[in-house]
């Protein structure tokens, strides 16, 4: 449920920021980041390609409220993880045949300058141009996972209510730091 709010809110608030010219860190796709008025104007789009991609987030909004309906919870994880990675790879083609390929070179930089050190850990074109190892793929597996345990930890004590839910945002990102660290 929370994999699904996150990219609906994405889809309907042109995502987050990011790093390096393009504010804070973000993780949405690329169609998000071509909402941003930073992205658009760093790859040059035309008025006619900033129209059409619109008109593909839109479409992709309306596609991913019918795919998960109620917000998705409580099904097979696995299964909305795959679902999720069909649908963002359908949109990104789409997108793609309105970019120019410089713009579609620039906007996968863009997308990994704005994940930050997430990039590595599941962009496989990212994994392959940087020379990733196995064993490296493994370590970055293994530090995931310890994070996720971490963060469900934090989650136990909320329901428990050992913590209120503002301490956790502060756990968290702390969390996300240690990783980024590891990384």
């Amino acid at each position: 449920a929370t994999l699904v709010a996150a990219a609906s809110i994405s889809f309907a608030q042109g995502g987050g920021g990011g790093r390096g010219g393009f504010g804070q860190r973000g993780g949405m796709g690329g169609g998000q980041q071509l909402n941003r008025k930073d992205v658009q104007a760093d790859l040059n789009l035309t008025a006619d390609q900033i129209k059409q991609i619109e008109a593909i987030n839109t479409a992709g909004r309306e596609e991913m409220q019918a795919m998960f309906p109620g917000g998705g919870g409580g099904g097979d994880r696995e299964a909305m993880m795959a679902q999720m990675q069909a649908f963002q790879k359908k949109q990104q083609e789409k997108i793609d045949k309105v970019l120019t390929p410089e713009q579609s070179k620039r906007l996968k930089q863009i997308s990994w300058q704005l994940a930050g050190n997430r990039a590595v850990l599941n962009d496989a074109d990212l994994q392959k141009a940087l020379g990733i190892t196995d064993a490296q793929k493994a370590s970055f597996k293994a530090l995931q996972e310890k994070q996720q345990a971490a963060n469900a930890a934090i989650r136990e004590k909320i329901q428990s209510g050992e913590i209120e839910r503002e301490q956790s945002r502060e756990l968290m990102d702390k969390n996300n730091k240690i990783l980024d660290e590891e990384v």
